[in-house]
């Protein structure tokens, strides 16, 4: 398995954050990018039968490997997932860093600014898509150095979830 490989197996992601960026979709595009480290940390489990075991620890892992930055960590990111996915509902907290997230489309005031009366994180969606593109050549490159986290994805690739524009004939 090759790097185009891997990028051609995840371009339906890249390619529907692009159609999210470009009709200003952002609430979906938001939706789809905190998604994307579930996907990946469950295809490098091993056993099908544990995938739904320790989701949070896979995610806040992935996250801190792939995406984590001084401002916006793995346990930030598990945080505004369960924010944007369950609405906060019977899901603790483990970030005390903030309050909470402000989400916002591009040219607002800024990106990963903490807003001192709230004490929440703003958040660019569009430059949280950005930083989830760079996260997924960064996963695909420690891929390609792990054969034995590569065979656990290459396994279950083909369970990815594919969109089939036309039934075949």
């Amino acid at each position: 398995m090759t790097k185009g490989d891997l990028r051609y197996r995840f371009s339906i992601y890249a390619e529907e954050t692009g159609r999210c960026k470009k009709s200003g979709c952002y609430w979906s595009l938001l939706h789809l990018l905190v998604s994307i480290p579930d996907v990946c940390s469950a295809l490098e489990v091993e056993d099908r039968a544990d995938r739904d075991k320790n989701i949070g620890e896979r995610y806040k892992s992935w996250c801190w490997k792939y995406l984590a930055t001084a401002e916006f960590d793995g346990l930030d990111w598990w945080d505004a997932r369960n924010a944007v996915l369950h609405q906060d509902l019977g899901v603790q907290r483990e970030s005390a860093r903030y309050r909470g997230y402000v989400f916002s489309p591009p040219g607002g005031p800024g990106h990963k600014l903490i807003d001192p009366a709230s004490m929440k994180l703003r958040l660019d969606v569009w430059s949280l898509a950005n930083e989830m593109m760079v996260a997924l050549e960064r996963w695909f490159d420690a891929l390609l150095e792990d054969s034995r986290t590569l065979a656990c994805v290459e396994k279950y690739l083909p369970e990815l979830v594919r969109a089939r524009l036309k039934e075949p004939r």
